[in-house]
Protein backbone atom coordinates (compact mmCIF):
# COMPACT_ATOMS: atom_id res chain seq x y z
CA UNK A 1 0.00 0.00 0.00
CA UNK A 2 2.88 2.14 0.71
CA UNK A 3 4.32 1.76 -2.79
CA UNK A 4 1.30 2.18 -4.46
CA UNK A 5 0.64 5.63 -2.54
CA UNK A 6 4.01 6.80 -2.91
CA UNK A 7 3.80 6.28 -6.89
CA UNK A 8 0.61 7.98 -6.14
CA UNK A 9 2.07 10.97 -4.97
CA UNK A 10 5.07 11.02 -7.73
CA UNK A 11 2.46 11.15 -10.35
CA UNK A 12 0.99 14.22 -9.13
CA UNK A 13 4.29 15.90 -8.57
CA UNK A 14 5.12 14.75 -12.42
CA UNK A 15 1.64 16.14 -13.45
CA UNK A 16 2.52 19.12 -14.01
CA UNK A 17 4.63 17.70 -17.27
CA UNK A 18 1.59 18.42 -19.58
CA UNK A 19 1.59 21.98 -19.01
CA UNK A 20 5.87 22.36 -18.81
CA UNK A 21 5.91 22.31 -14.78
CA UNK A 22 8.33 19.95 -15.16
CA UNK A 23 9.02 17.02 -12.69
CA UNK A 24 9.43 18.44 -9.15
CA UNK A 25 10.90 15.53 -7.18
CA UNK A 26 14.67 14.26 -7.38
CA UNK A 27 15.33 11.12 -9.28
CA UNK A 28 16.92 8.24 -7.83
CA UNK A 29 18.45 6.40 -10.59
CA UNK A 30 19.21 2.82 -9.93
CA UNK A 31 22.46 1.21 -11.32
CA UNK A 32 23.85 1.19 -15.56
CA UNK A 33 22.78 -2.19 -17.10
CA UNK A 34 24.02 -2.13 -20.51
CA UNK A 35 21.23 -2.62 -23.27
CA UNK A 36 23.25 -3.26 -25.90
CA UNK A 37 27.15 -4.49 -25.78
CA UNK A 38 30.16 -2.33 -27.14
CA UNK A 39 32.20 -4.21 -29.82
CA UNK A 40 35.66 -3.23 -31.70
CA UNK A 41 32.99 -2.21 -35.04
CA UNK A 42 30.48 -0.44 -32.80
CA UNK A 43 29.60 1.57 -29.20
CA UNK A 44 27.16 -0.12 -26.94
CA UNK A 45 24.48 1.35 -24.81
CA UNK A 46 24.09 1.25 -21.28
CA UNK A 47 20.94 2.48 -19.22
CA UNK A 48 19.31 3.25 -15.95
CA UNK A 49 15.62 4.33 -14.75
CA UNK A 50 14.63 6.23 -11.58
CA UNK A 51 13.19 4.05 -8.83
CA UNK A 52 10.37 6.62 -8.03
CA UNK A 53 9.46 7.26 -11.51
CA UNK A 54 9.74 6.46 -15.24
CA UNK A 55 11.86 8.36 -16.11
CA UNK A 56 14.93 7.03 -17.62
CA UNK A 57 18.61 7.70 -18.90
CA UNK A 58 21.02 6.01 -21.65
CA UNK A 59 24.35 6.82 -22.66
CA UNK A 60 27.17 4.71 -25.22
CA UNK A 61 29.57 2.52 -24.57
CA UNK A 62 32.87 3.04 -25.89
CA UNK A 63 33.75 1.01 -28.48
CA UNK A 64 36.29 -1.95 -27.60
CA UNK A 65 39.74 -2.60 -28.88
CA UNK A 66 41.00 -4.88 -31.67
CA UNK A 67 41.78 -8.23 -30.10
CA UNK A 68 45.18 -10.02 -31.46
CA UNK A 69 47.80 -12.18 -30.05
CA UNK A 70 50.35 -11.34 -32.40
CA UNK A 71 51.69 -9.87 -35.20
CA UNK A 72 51.48 -10.97 -38.88
CA UNK A 73 54.24 -10.14 -41.01
CA UNK A 74 56.21 -9.67 -44.38
CA UNK A 75 59.22 -8.78 -45.68
CA UNK A 76 58.49 -5.00 -45.22
CA UNK A 77 55.58 -4.50 -42.64
CA UNK A 78 53.92 -6.05 -39.78
CA UNK A 79 50.21 -5.84 -38.75
CA UNK A 80 47.73 -7.37 -36.46
CA UNK A 81 44.13 -9.21 -37.85
CA UNK A 82 41.55 -8.68 -34.92
CA UNK A 83 40.13 -11.84 -33.57
CA UNK A 84 37.18 -10.70 -33.84
CA UNK A 85 36.42 -8.40 -37.04
CA UNK A 86 39.41 -9.47 -38.78
CA UNK A 87 40.27 -6.10 -39.79
CA UNK A 88 43.89 -5.12 -39.85
CA UNK A 89 45.31 -3.11 -37.25
CA UNK A 90 48.06 -1.38 -35.90
CA UNK A 91 49.82 -2.07 -39.02
CA UNK A 92 53.90 -0.53 -39.74
CA UNK A 93 56.94 -0.99 -41.36
CA UNK A 94 59.72 -2.93 -39.94
CA UNK A 95 62.19 -1.37 -37.53
CA UNK A 96 65.05 -3.59 -37.70
CA UNK A 97 68.08 -3.99 -35.24
CA UNK A 98 70.15 -6.66 -37.29
CA UNK A 99 68.22 -8.92 -38.96
CA UNK A 100 65.23 -8.70 -36.47
CA UNK A 101 62.30 -6.05 -35.80
CA UNK A 102 62.47 -4.51 -32.67
CA UNK A 103 58.36 -4.50 -32.69
CA UNK A 104 57.28 -7.62 -33.79
CA UNK A 105 60.38 -9.87 -33.92
CA UNK A 106 60.22 -10.41 -37.13
CA UNK A 107 63.24 -12.23 -38.34
CA UNK A 108 64.25 -11.11 -42.11
CA UNK A 109 67.20 -14.27 -42.66
CA UNK A 110 64.08 -16.23 -43.47
CA UNK A 111 62.27 -16.46 -46.73
CA UNK A 112 59.71 -13.70 -46.66
CA UNK A 113 56.69 -15.28 -48.84
CA UNK A 114 56.18 -17.96 -45.92
CA UNK A 115 52.93 -18.07 -44.06
CA UNK A 116 51.89 -18.94 -41.10
CA UNK A 117 49.33 -19.78 -38.75
CA UNK A 118 49.11 -19.40 -35.01
CA UNK A 119 49.14 -23.00 -33.56
CA UNK A 120 46.66 -23.70 -30.38
CA UNK A 121 49.07 -22.94 -27.82
CA UNK A 122 48.87 -19.16 -28.78
CA UNK A 123 53.07 -19.17 -28.53
CA UNK A 124 54.01 -21.09 -31.74
CA UNK A 125 53.60 -20.87 -35.25
CA UNK A 126 53.30 -23.59 -38.37
CA UNK A 127 54.33 -23.29 -41.78
CA UNK A 128 51.22 -23.70 -43.54
CA UNK A 129 53.07 -22.95 -47.31
CA UNK A 130 54.62 -19.98 -49.30
CA UNK A 131 53.16 -17.87 -51.68
CA UNK A 132 53.94 -18.62 -55.16
CA UNK A 133 57.01 -20.63 -56.39
CA UNK A 134 59.45 -21.33 -53.90
CA UNK A 135 63.39 -20.05 -54.39
CA UNK A 136 65.91 -22.46 -54.72
CA UNK A 137 67.16 -22.03 -50.99
CA UNK A 138 64.64 -21.36 -48.60
CA UNK A 139 65.38 -20.71 -44.75
CA UNK A 140 62.57 -20.82 -42.00
CA UNK A 141 63.35 -18.71 -39.37
CA UNK A 142 63.91 -20.39 -36.01
CA UNK A 143 60.72 -17.65 -34.71
CA UNK A 144 57.89 -15.85 -36.60
CA UNK A 145 56.91 -12.40 -34.98
CA UNK A 146 59.03 -13.25 -31.45
CA UNK A 147 57.53 -16.86 -31.30
CA UNK A 148 59.45 -20.21 -32.11
CA UNK A 149 58.29 -22.08 -35.38
CA UNK A 150 57.54 -25.62 -34.42
CA UNK A 151 55.22 -27.18 -37.02
CA UNK A 152 55.20 -27.93 -40.95
CA UNK A 153 52.38 -28.92 -42.12
CA UNK A 154 51.20 -31.35 -44.20
CA UNK A 155 51.36 -29.57 -48.27
CA UNK A 156 53.28 -26.45 -46.66
CA UNK A 157 55.89 -26.99 -49.75
CA UNK A 158 54.26 -29.65 -51.93
CA UNK A 159 55.04 -29.81 -55.84
CA UNK A 160 57.89 -26.71 -55.54
CA UNK A 161 60.00 -27.72 -58.43
CA UNK A 162 62.48 -24.95 -58.09
CA UNK A 163 63.38 -25.39 -53.98
CA UNK A 164 67.16 -27.50 -54.15
CA UNK A 165 67.80 -26.78 -50.41
CA UNK A 166 65.27 -26.37 -46.88
CA UNK A 167 66.81 -25.01 -43.61
CA UNK A 168 64.67 -25.92 -40.66
CA UNK A 169 64.33 -24.24 -37.49
CA UNK A 170 65.88 -25.33 -34.28
CA UNK A 171 62.68 -25.50 -31.93
CA UNK A 172 60.98 -27.33 -34.83
CA UNK A 173 59.00 -30.78 -33.27
CA UNK A 174 56.92 -31.91 -36.10
CA UNK A 175 56.93 -32.63 -40.02
CA UNK A 176 53.30 -33.89 -40.87
CA UNK A 177 52.38 -35.67 -43.92
CA UNK A 178 53.42 -34.82 -47.57
CA UNK A 179 55.33 -31.62 -46.17
CA UNK A 180 57.31 -31.89 -48.92
CA UNK A 181 55.30 -33.96 -51.64
CA UNK A 182 56.73 -33.92 -54.68
CA UNK A 183 59.85 -31.84 -54.08
CA UNK A 184 61.74 -33.20 -57.25
CA UNK A 185 64.56 -31.52 -56.77
CA UNK A 186 65.22 -30.82 -53.15
CA UNK A 187 68.56 -32.24 -52.57
CA UNK A 188 69.57 -32.59 -48.94
CA UNK A 189 67.88 -32.42 -45.56
CA UNK A 190 69.32 -31.90 -42.04
CA UNK A 191 66.81 -32.98 -39.12
CA UNK A 192 67.06 -30.97 -36.05
CA UNK A 193 67.60 -31.97 -32.60
CA UNK A 194 64.22 -30.49 -31.44
CA UNK A 195 61.96 -32.87 -34.17
CA UNK A 196 59.87 -35.33 -32.58
CA UNK A 197 57.26 -36.51 -34.75
CA UNK A 198 57.64 -36.90 -38.51
CA UNK A 199 54.58 -38.24 -40.71
CA UNK A 200 54.27 -41.12 -43.27
CA UNK A 201 54.98 -39.68 -46.41
CA UNK A 202 56.49 -36.05 -45.36
CA UNK A 203 59.05 -36.82 -48.25
CA UNK A 204 57.43 -38.67 -50.84
CA UNK A 205 58.58 -38.40 -54.44
CA UNK A 206 61.33 -36.41 -53.61
CA UNK A 207 63.77 -38.25 -55.75
CA UNK A 208 66.67 -35.65 -55.72
CA UNK A 209 67.46 -36.10 -52.25
CA UNK A 210 70.45 -38.17 -51.97
CA UNK A 211 71.35 -38.10 -47.92
CA UNK A 212 69.62 -37.46 -44.57
CA UNK A 213 71.31 -36.28 -41.58
CA UNK A 214 70.17 -35.52 -37.59
CA UNK A 215 71.42 -33.16 -35.68
CA UNK A 216 73.06 -34.76 -32.24
CA UNK A 217 71.01 -34.81 -29.30
CA UNK A 218 67.59 -35.93 -31.44
CA UNK A 219 66.75 -38.27 -29.05
CA UNK A 220 63.83 -39.83 -31.53
CA UNK A 221 65.44 -40.12 -35.52
CA UNK A 222 69.09 -41.02 -35.92
CA UNK A 223 70.56 -41.80 -39.21
CA UNK A 224 73.35 -43.49 -41.08
CA UNK A 225 75.08 -43.68 -44.71
CA UNK A 226 72.01 -41.10 -45.41
CA UNK A 227 68.96 -43.14 -44.44
CA UNK A 228 66.52 -41.76 -41.74
CA UNK A 229 65.94 -43.86 -39.01
CA UNK A 230 63.88 -44.14 -35.41
CA UNK A 231 66.42 -43.18 -32.77
CA UNK A 232 67.42 -46.97 -31.76
CA UNK A 233 67.60 -47.71 -35.79
CA UNK A 234 65.08 -50.71 -35.35
CA UNK A 235 62.79 -49.13 -38.37
CA UNK A 236 63.22 -47.09 -41.62
CA UNK A 237 62.01 -43.53 -41.81
CA UNK A 238 62.90 -42.51 -44.99
CA UNK A 239 65.27 -44.19 -47.16
CA UNK A 240 66.38 -41.26 -50.12
CA UNK A 241 64.80 -40.81 -53.30
CA UNK A 242 68.03 -39.74 -54.93
CA UNK A 243 69.62 -43.15 -53.22
CA UNK A 244 71.07 -45.29 -55.77
CA UNK A 245 72.49 -48.69 -56.28
CA UNK A 246 72.31 -51.34 -53.29
CA UNK A 247 70.64 -51.39 -50.34
CA UNK A 248 71.48 -54.04 -47.70
CA UNK A 249 68.59 -54.22 -45.32
CA UNK A 250 70.82 -53.41 -41.31
CA UNK A 251 70.63 -56.24 -38.67
CA UNK A 252 68.52 -53.92 -36.82
CA UNK A 253 65.61 -53.88 -39.39
CA UNK A 254 63.35 -56.93 -38.59
CA UNK A 255 60.31 -55.75 -40.50
CA UNK A 256 60.23 -53.72 -43.75
CA UNK A 257 56.69 -51.62 -43.20
CA UNK A 258 54.73 -50.65 -46.22
CA UNK A 259 55.56 -48.04 -48.39
CA UNK A 260 59.43 -47.69 -47.30
CA UNK A 261 61.05 -48.51 -50.66
CA UNK A 262 58.04 -46.27 -52.79
CA UNK A 263 59.43 -44.36 -55.26
CA UNK A 264 62.75 -44.17 -55.27
CA UNK A 265 66.74 -45.19 -57.01
CA UNK A 266 67.70 -48.20 -55.78
CA UNK A 267 68.17 -51.28 -57.87
CA UNK A 268 68.72 -53.63 -55.36
CA UNK A 269 67.66 -54.56 -52.55
CA UNK A 270 69.18 -57.61 -49.75
CA UNK A 271 66.86 -58.50 -47.54
CA UNK A 272 68.77 -59.83 -44.65
CA UNK A 273 68.34 -63.18 -42.54
CA UNK A 274 66.99 -61.14 -39.64
CA UNK A 275 63.62 -59.98 -40.93
CA UNK A 276 60.74 -61.71 -40.71
CA UNK A 277 57.76 -59.97 -42.31
CA UNK A 278 57.76 -57.37 -45.80
CA UNK A 279 54.36 -55.61 -45.25
CA UNK A 280 51.57 -54.91 -48.11
CA UNK A 281 52.74 -52.56 -50.62
CA UNK A 282 56.53 -52.49 -48.89
CA UNK A 283 57.87 -52.19 -52.55
CA UNK A 284 55.06 -49.69 -54.81
CA UNK A 285 56.50 -48.27 -57.73
CA UNK A 286 59.55 -48.41 -57.52
CA UNK A 287 60.65 -47.84 -61.51
CA UNK A 288 64.15 -48.36 -61.33
CA UNK A 289 64.28 -51.61 -59.12
CA UNK A 290 65.55 -54.70 -60.64
CA UNK A 291 66.55 -57.04 -58.19
CA UNK A 292 65.02 -58.28 -54.68
CA UNK A 293 67.17 -60.76 -52.91
CA UNK A 294 65.66 -62.50 -49.97
CA UNK A 295 68.50 -64.42 -47.28
CA UNK A 296 65.81 -66.17 -45.39
CA UNK A 297 63.69 -68.99 -45.79
CA UNK A 298 61.52 -67.83 -43.37
CA UNK A 299 60.67 -64.34 -44.28
CA UNK A 300 56.91 -63.73 -44.80
CA UNK A 301 55.93 -61.74 -48.24
CA UNK A 302 52.60 -60.10 -47.63
CA UNK A 303 50.82 -60.39 -50.49
CA UNK A 304 50.67 -57.19 -52.15
CA UNK A 305 54.21 -56.56 -50.71
CA UNK A 306 55.51 -55.69 -54.26
CA UNK A 307 53.61 -53.42 -56.86
CA UNK A 308 54.35 -51.98 -59.74
CA UNK A 309 57.98 -51.94 -59.73
CA UNK A 310 57.80 -52.68 -63.81
CA UNK A 311 61.81 -52.76 -64.04
CA UNK A 312 62.25 -55.72 -61.29
CA UNK A 313 63.99 -58.37 -63.17
CA UNK A 314 65.46 -60.64 -60.67
CA UNK A 315 63.78 -62.31 -57.74
CA UNK A 316 65.99 -64.62 -55.35
CA UNK A 317 64.21 -65.88 -52.83
CA UNK A 318 65.20 -68.54 -49.85
CA UNK A 319 61.16 -68.96 -49.06
CA UNK A 320 57.80 -70.92 -50.07
CA UNK A 321 55.56 -68.04 -51.24
CA UNK A 322 52.94 -67.12 -48.21
CA UNK A 323 49.75 -65.27 -48.33
CA UNK A 324 47.76 -67.92 -50.73
CA UNK A 325 50.15 -66.99 -54.09
CA UNK A 326 51.87 -70.10 -55.56
CA UNK A 327 54.39 -68.81 -57.72
CA UNK A 328 56.07 -64.96 -56.96
CA UNK A 329 54.46 -62.11 -59.58
CA UNK A 330 57.86 -59.40 -60.21
CA UNK A 331 54.91 -57.46 -61.19
CA UNK A 332 52.19 -57.87 -57.98
CA UNK A 333 53.67 -60.05 -55.00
Amino acid sequence: MKKIISLAIAAVMCAGLAFGAGCSHSHEFGEWKVQKAATCTQEGVERRDCKVCEESQTRPIPMTPHSAATYNADSSKHWKDCTVCQQRFDEGNHTFSGSVCSVCQYDKNGTGALQYSLNSDKHSFTVTGIQGTAPEKVTIPNRYVGYPVTRIAAGAFVDQQAMKSITLPDQLTEIESGAFEDCTVLQSLNIPASVTNIEKDAFVRCNAIGSVTVEKGNQFYSAADGILYDAPMTKFIYIPGGRTGTLEIPEKIVKIDAGVFSGGSLEKVVIGAQVTEVAIGAFRSCKTLKEIEVKSASTIFRKGAIVDCTALEKLVLATTWQEGLSEPDPGRV
